[in-house]
């Protein structure tokens, strides 16, 4: 499954679901505009050279700049038989702009 979620969808899954991991696309530069609590980076080149792999077992939340990224992201490891995937729809951008939390790194 690969859904797209708003950032208030987005936050509510992460109260409920302990066991979701946030996974971060962006490059380590992009993190200066904040990050979502909690969430790991695995940056999109990385995983494009086949460098890091995702978690797998787990519901998975991909984060990016304004969810383009992130999406492709969640569409190929959807092909590869990754269960449970969500996409922040408008990434960081979204989350900032709903007045949501963010931690600076």
């Amino acid at each position: 499954m690969f859904r797209a979620l708003s950032p208030q969808e987005a936050k509510t899954l992460i109260e409920t679901r302990k066991d979701l991991v946030l996974v971060d696309v962006r490059s380590p530069a992009e993190l200066r505009e904040g990050s979502i609590p909690g969430s790991q980076l695995f940056p999109f080149g990385e995983l494009a050279r086949g460098r890091m792999t995702l978690p797998t077992g787990k519901p998975l939340l991909l984060i990016c700049a304004v969810g383009g990224r992130s999406y492709a992201v969640g569409q190929y490891f959807s092909g590869k038989g990754y269960g449970e995937i969500y996409n922040l729809n408008g990434g960081i951008s979204a989350w900032k702009a709903a007045g949501l939390p963010l931690q600076q790194r």
